[in-house]
C-alpha cells in the first residue's frame, strides 16, 4: 500500500458533540481526559439530561428534530467556534452533506470522508464497492426507480428468483430502520410504504432495496480503523445476532465460535473495502454469517457503533480517542494499532429501552423516577475493565417519544464467556429503573435461554427465544403475589393500632384477615385475594377462568428503606425492592421488574362505547400520527391497521380489534397524540341497530 505525507493537521481543542443522551456523555468523558473543551447541544425535550450539564457549553437548536437540522447544528458549530465535531452515532454521523458544510466552514469533522461516506453509507453503493473488492454479496434489486403496479412486480420476481422471505432494507442508515422482513403472502406495497416513510423520518432519505434473506444466519462485525496515511487494520469482531424488530439488543467480543480462518477472512475483506473506498478514521463492516461459514457482506455503518465498549473492554483501546487523534491527523503506527493490540477475554452488553415484551413490544414514555447508576459508576473509559455503566439518563429525566428507546447499555468482562455472562446478569439484577417500563426482564431471560448460552442462536431465531405467555404468566403471578404480599405490610403498618392486625400479621396465633385487590401488569388484568395467617400470606391471583394460589412468607421488611426479604413456596429468600411511581407500584426482584398498575376503568386500547355498539379505538401510547391506513365510513376486518403511530422512532400499527364499519377516525396526519387519546370508532358488524 502507498504511504501518503502525513496531513497538517494541528490538535483538536474543542469538540462540539452533534448528539445527546449516553453517546454525548460518553464523547464528553474522552473529550475531558484528553483537556478538549466539550460543547453540547440540545433540544427543548433534552434541556436537562445529565449530558447539557455535563459539557464545558451547552447550546439550545429548537425544536425536537432540530438534531438532522443541517443548518441548525452548523449555526450552533459557528457560535461555538470549535475546531472540531464529533457525531456519535444516528442524526448526521453519515452525512456526507453536514461534512462538506463543516469543511467549507473549517471545522473538522472527526470521522470519514463525504466522499467515502457517499460510497458506503448508501447500502447500494457499498455493496458495488465490495463486489469490486472481492467481497462476497447477498443477491440485491433496487426499486428506487419503481412505482405502483412496476413495484409490486419487481418483488414479487425477485422473491421467486431467489427465494422467499426477502427483506426491504433502507439504502441510508442503519439501526433496523426501513427494515421489513416481505413473505410471498405479504402486502408488498403496504411495507414498501411503511419501510419508506420509516426511512425518511430516520435518515432523511426513503430509498428502498430488497435482497436475499439468508437466513438462519448470525450477524457479525469487524472494527475497522484507518489513518489519513492509508494505513488500515482491524480490530477483532463482534457478536449481534441477538435483535428485536432488526434492532441490536445484546452484543459480544469477540464473536464466539467463530473459525480462526474464517475471522481472518472477514478482517481481509474489510481491509479490502477500507482500502477500495479511501477509508479514513473507524467504522465497521457487518457480515451475515450462514451455518455453513460463509459469509455475505451487509453494510459499511461509517461512524462509531452503539456497541463500540466491548471491543474497547477486550483490548484496552478507547475508540473514541482513536477517532479524535487520527482526525488530528496521528498514525495507526503512533497510535500502537500496528500491529493491532490482541483481545483479552470476553465482553457483552445489554442495551437497556424504554421498552417491555407483553403480547408484542411496547414502547415507554415518561419521567425517570429512580434509577440507580450512579454518576461515578457511569463510566465510560476503556480503563474500566470488569463493568461499565454507560446511560443517558438519571432520576428525574424525562424518556420522550420524539427518540428512539435507548436509555443506556450495561457492559461486563469476563475471563470466558460464561463470566462475562455471569457478571452482567449479576449487573442487571442489581439494576433498578423506576417510572418507566424496561426491557431489563426481557434480556434477563435471552441471557440465561439455552440457545443463547450454547451459541445456536441467529437473527432469525430472536422471535423463538422470546418468553412464551406462559412463562410470563407465571412470573407475572408471582410478582402480583408479591406485591400484593407488600401491600399488606404495607397497611400493617398504617394500621398497627389494631390488634387484630398486629396478630395476624406477627408469627402468633392471631384472627385471619383476607383484602381483595384488583391490578394490570405487562398484558394481564388480574385481581387477587390476600389473607394471612400465623405468619404467613396466600395470595390467590385469577386471570380469567384461572387461578393460583400461592403461599409467602416474609423475613424482613423495611418500609423506610422498600426493601424486604421473601420465599416464595418455600424457595431460597430474595432480596426485594419497590417503590410507587404515577400512581403504579414497581417491584424489583433478581428475575426483573414490574409495573403494576391498580385496575382502572377503560384502560386498554379499545373499549365498548357508552351504547354498547360501538368500540373506541385510543392510543396505546403517545407519538405522532405518521398514517391513517383505513377511510371513514368503509367496512374494516379484526386485525385490520386503522391509524400508524410514530413513537420512539418506530410505526406502531393500531389495528381494528373487531370487524365492522370505521364510522369515525378522529385524528390527522401529523398530529401529536398522548397515549388514552381516542383515535377512531368501529361499529361492530353484530352491532344491534337501533330503529328511529
Amino acid at each position: 500500500m502507498t504511504t501518503l505525507a502525513p496531513p497538517q493537521f494541528a490538535p483538536i481543542r474543542s469538540v462540539l458533540i452533534a448528539n445527546r443522551g449516553e453517546i454525548a456523555r460518553r464523547i464528553i468523558r474522552t473529550c475531558k481526559k484528553l483537556g478538549i473543551k466539550t460543547v453540547a447541544i440540545y433540544t427543548e425535550p433534552d434541556r436537562n439530561l445529565p449530558y447539557v450539564s455535563e459539557a464545558d457549553e451547552a447550546i439550545d437548536i429548537g425544536a425536537p428534530n432540530a438534531y438532522l437540522d443541517k443548518t441548525a447544528v452548523l449555526e450552533a458549530v459557528l457560535q461555538a467556534k470549535v475546531d472540531a465535531v464529533h457525531p456519535g452515532y444516528g442524526f448526521l454521523s453519515e452525512n456526507p452533506e453536514f461534512v462538506e458544510l463543516l469543511h467549507g466552514a473549517g471545522v473538522r469533522f472527526i470521522g470519514p470522508t463525504a466522499a467515502a461516506m457517499r460510497l458506503l453509507g448508501n447500502k447500494c453503493n457499498a455493496k458495488k464497492i465490495a463486489a469490486a473488492a472481492k467481497v462476497p454479496i447477498s443477491p440485491t434489486r433496487l426499486l428506487d426507480a419503481l412505482t405502483g403496479e412496476q413495484l409490486l412486480a419487481a418483488i414479487r420476481s425477485f422473491g421467486d428468483e431467489v427465494g422467499f422471505p426477502v427483506i426491504l432494507k433502507a439504502a441510508s442508515g442503519g439501526g433496523g430502520r426501513g427494515m421489513r422482513i416481505v413473505h410471498s403472502t405479504s402486502d408488498f406495497l403496504a411495507e414498501y410504504s411503511s419501510a419508506q416513510r420509516e426511512a425518511e423520518r430516520a435518515f432523511g432519505n426513503g430509498s428502498i432495496f430488497v435482497e436475499k434473506c439468508i437466513s438462519p444466519a448470525r450477524h457479525i462485525e469487524v472494527q475497522l480503523i484507518a489513518d489519513e496515511l492509508g494505513n488500515v487494520t482491524t480490530l477483532g469482531t463482534r457478536d449481534c445476532s441477538l435483535q428485536r424488530n432488526h434492532q441490536k439488543i445484546i452484543e459480544e467480543a469477540f464473536a464466539p465460535n467463530l473459525p480462526e480462518s474464517v475471522s481472518s477472512a472477514m478482517y481481509a475483506a474489510a481491509e479490502r473495502l477500507a482500502v477500495g473506498a479511501h477509508y479514513t478514521n473507524i467504522g465497521t463492516v457487518e457480515f451475515l454469517l450462514a451455518p455453513d461459514n460463509s459469509f455475505f457482506f451487509l453494510e459499511v455503518n461509517s461512524r462509531l457503533q452503539v456497541e463500540h465498549p466491548v471491543t474497547e473492554m477486550i483490548t484496552g483501546v478507547d475508540l473514541v480517542e482513536i477517532q479524535i487523534r487520527i482526525a488530528e491527523g496521528v498514525s495507526l503506527k503512533s497510535l500502537n494499532l500496528i500491529p493491532a493490540p490482541i483481545g483479552r477475554g470476553h465482553a457483552i452488553e445489554a442495551r437497556i429501552c424504554a421498552e417491555a415484551f407483553d403480547d408484542e413490544l411496547v414502547v415507554s414514555t415518561g419521567t425517570v423516577s429512580q434509577i440507580n447508576v450512579p454518576p461515578a459508576e457511569c463510566s465510560s473509559s476503556a480503563e474500566s475493565k470488569l463493568l461499565r455503566y454507560e446511560f443517558g439518563f438519571t432520576t428525574g429525566s424525562s424518556i420522550s417519544h420524539n427518540y428512539d428507546s435507548l436509555i443506556g447499555k450495561v457492559v461486563a468482562w469476563g475471563d470466558t464467556r460464561r463470566d462475562s455472562i455471569e457478571a452482567l446478569t449479576r449487573a442487571l439484577n442489581a439494576l433498578l429503573i423506576t417510572g418507566v417500563r424496561t426491557n431489563k426482564e426481557l434480556v434477563l431471560h435471552l441471557l440465561a435461554s439455552p440457545e443463547f448460552v450454547r451459541i445456536s442462536h441467529s437473527i432469525q431465531g430472536t422471535k423463538e427465544l422470546l418468553p412464551s405467555r406462559e412463562f410470563r404468566r407465571r412470573r407475572v403471578f408471582e410478582a402480583v403475589a408479591l406485591c400484593a404480599a407488600l401491600r399488606m405490610y404495607q397497611f400493617k403498618n398504617t394500621a398497627k393500632e389494631l390488634s387484630s392486625w398486629g396478630d395476624a400479621l406477627g408469627w402468633g396465633l392471631g384472627a385471619q384477615l383476607t383484602y381483595p385487590w384488583s391490578c394490570e401488569t405487562h398484558g394481564f388484568k388480574l385481581s387477587t385475594e390476600t389473607s394471612v395467617s400465623r405468619g404467613l400470606i396466600s395470595v390467590t391471583v385469577l386471570e380469567g377462568n384461572t387461578s393460583e394460589r400461592l403461599t409467602l412468607a416474609c423475613q424482613e421488611f423495611d418500609e423506610g428503606q422498600q426493601t424486604a426479604i421473601f420465599s416464595l413456596h418455600g424457595a431460597l429468600p430474595e432480596n426485594l425492592k419497590w417503590s410507587t411511581a404515577s400512581g403504579n407500584y414497581w417491584l424489583h426482584r433478581p428475575a426483573g421488574s414490574w409495573c403494576i398498575s391498580p385496575a382502572t376503568p377503560n384502560s386498554e386500547s379499545a373499549r365498548v362505547g357508552e351504547s354498547a355498539s360501538e368500540i373506541i379505538i385510543t392510543s396505546p401510547l403517545p407519538g405522532k400520527v405518521s398514517a391513517i391506513a383505513a377511510v371513514e365510513g368503509s367496512t374494516v376486518v379484526a386485525g385490520y391497521t386503522i391509524v400508524i403511530l410514530d413513537s420512539m422512532k418506530m410505526e406502531h400499527p393500531i389495528r381494528s380489534p373487531v370487524s365492522g364499519r370505521l364510522t369515525q377516525v378522529l385524528v390527522q396526519v401529523g398530529e401529536v397524540v398522548p397515549a388514552g387519546k381516542t383515535l377512531a370508532i368501529v361499529v361492530p358488524e353484530n352491532a344491534p341497530t337501533l330503529n328511529t
